[in-house]
Formats: C-alpha cells, sequence, structure tokens
C-alpha cells in the first residue's frame, strides 16, 4: 500500500512540476505543447461514445458525410462531430504514468466516460483543482487538457443528430398534406390542389422545405397524433413522413427515425396549419 502511495506521489509532484511551467511561462502557445494523441483528426472515421449512463453513442464518417449508427440510424450533425475528431489533436499540457492504483484520485475508476477515436481509446475523469483541466487517461498515461468539450462528451444522442429536415441534395419532387398535394410536372412547374398557406408561392414553399433546420433536435414522443406530411425526393421511392402534433405545430416528428424537430417561429410558413374555427 506504502508503495503504491508513492507511487502516487511521485505521479502528482510531476504534475505539479508541469503545471508550475503554466505558472512560470502563461503565455505559452497550445501547439507548443505535444498533441495527446498522434491521430490526424481529418483522417478519424469512427466515433464511439461510452457514458456511465445513457445508451452507447456511434458516429462513423461515410463519403463526407458523418451518420449517426447508434442508438438510431440518421444523418448526423457534421460541425459537433468534427468537434470531437479535434479531441485527438488537443494539447497535452502535462501528463505521467497511470499509476495502478489511486487512479479514483483523478476520476478514472472508473471513468465519466470513455471515447473511441478509431481504435483509440480515451478515459475521461475529473478536473484537476489547481487549472480545472481535465484529466484523461491514453494509452497507459494519464494528461491534462484543456476541459473545452465536457459538454459536448456528455451530450444526449439526440444532440449529434443534424438539424436539417432533408439531406443536403434532396429534390422535393412531391408534397402533401390534409388539404393541399404539390407535385412537380415533367415541364418543371409546380401543379397545386388544394389551398397553399397564406400567400406562399409553390416553389417557395418548396425551397423553404429543402433548407429548413430545426432549432433543436429532440427524442420522438412515445405518442404522436397530428396532421401527416409525406415528401417524396427525387431518386427516392418511399416518401418521407412528418407528423406535424396537434399540441405544438412548431413540432415535426420523424417517428421511423424516433427523432422529433423542434422548428422555429417561422416554421408555420413552410406548411399549412389546420383552418381556425370562426
Amino acid at each position: 500500500m506504502r508503495c503504491a502511495r508513492n507511487k502516487l506521489n511521485l505521479a502528482l509532484l510531476a504534475l505539479v512540476a508541469g503545471l508550475s511551467l503554466l505558472l512560470l511561462f502563461p503565455d505559452r502557445e497550445p501547439e507548443q505543447f505535444p498533441a495527446l494523441t498522434d491521430l490526424e483528426p481529418a483522417a478519424i472515421r469512427s466515433i464511439r461514445l461510452r457514458p456511465r449512463s445513457g445508451p452507447p453513442i456511434d458516429l462513423e464518417r461515410r463519403n463526407g458525410h458523418w451518420w449517426l449508427n447508434a442508438p438510431h440510424r440518421i444523418r448526423a450533425d457534421h460541425s459537433r462531430c468534427e468537434a470531437l475528431t479535434r479531441l485527438a489533436a488537443l494539447p497535452s499540457l502535462g501528463a505521467f504514468a497511470a499509476p495502478a492504483d489511486g487512479l479514483a484520485e483523478f476520476g478514472l475508476a472508473p471513468p465519466l466516460l470513455h471515447l473511441y477515436l478509431d481504435r483509440h481509446e480515451l478515459q475521461f475523469g475529473s478536473n484537476d483543482p489547481v487549472y480545472h483541466h481535465r484529466y484523461v487517461r491514453s494509452t497507459g498515461r494519464i494528461h491534462l487538457i484543456p476541459d473545452s468539450l465536457l459538454h459536448l462528451l456528455i451530450a444526449p444522442w439526440e444532440t449529434f443528430v443534424s438539424p436539417r429536415l432533408l439531406p443536403d441534395e434532396a429534390s422535393v419532387e412531391a408534397l402533401s398534406s390534409p388539404g393541399l398535394r404539390l407535385a412537380r410536372s415533367s415541364a418543371g412547374d409546380w401543379r397545386v390542389d388544394g389551398t397553399l398557406p397564406g400567400s406562399a408561392a409553390p416553389l417557395a414553399l418548396i425551397e423553404a422545405w429543402q433548407e429548413a433546420e430545426a432549432e433543436r433536435v429532440l427524442p420522438a414522443p412515445e405518442h404522436t397524433v397530428g396532421r401527416r406530411i409525406q415528401l417524396r425526393l427525387r431518386d427516392r421511392p418511399a416518401p418521407l413522413v412528418f407528423t406535424q402534433t396537434d399540441g405544438d405545430p412548431r413540432l415535426l416528428v420523424r417517428e421511423d427515425l424516433g427523432v422529433a424537430y423542434r422548428m422555429g417561429a417561422g416554421f408555420p410558413h413552410l406548411a399549412p396549419l389546420p383552418a381556425q374555427a370562426d
């Protein structure tokens, strides 16, 4: 026990020495410190998050786009996934060999979460008491890194879903909802059956759907009651089905994907709303 405690004290002494360098050289740039890993962020193809609680989160880069593979399969938010890859290149502000005992001193028994960048495992612990940097265990060493992305690391899975309602390259060929159907003719113009919302033009309505982004993505509610809006996309045989909930017309649910999109205040202009009773 005394030997283990001595090793832990030596590790902490090495850490204090490293932190002292920060005090002596406060203007030292982050790039002057060694990187946390030898991975190139742009080359990372998979990200796996294993938090203490909550479902596993699996992300994969395919053909230049990020996809969420678990707990649901859906297009992922590109910027947030890229932020996670940049963890690989964060500066290691200090490091020492991980002691066999005493990992609890650093919040690593058990870790707050496990992050896998491709096959490289990072275990995240607590903050150091001096600068409040984060302890991270990697390849047998404990590092101190800037604690700038913990909010993203511990975020729920829906945080990583792309806020876009439709794929970037989507081309809408038809839209239908109760009381309205829009369809593109072979000549390229739009045939309207029903009543458009407000004074919206068919093309403006379609373009608004193609560019729409949610303010927030949420897990789909267990029971959804509302108006079904179907969009048929070019080169996609099955339509996309959204449910605009009765209780909140700004909430669009994709029951097949298990997500709900919370739209901004301007969303009612994108889809016709039920007529209000006099």
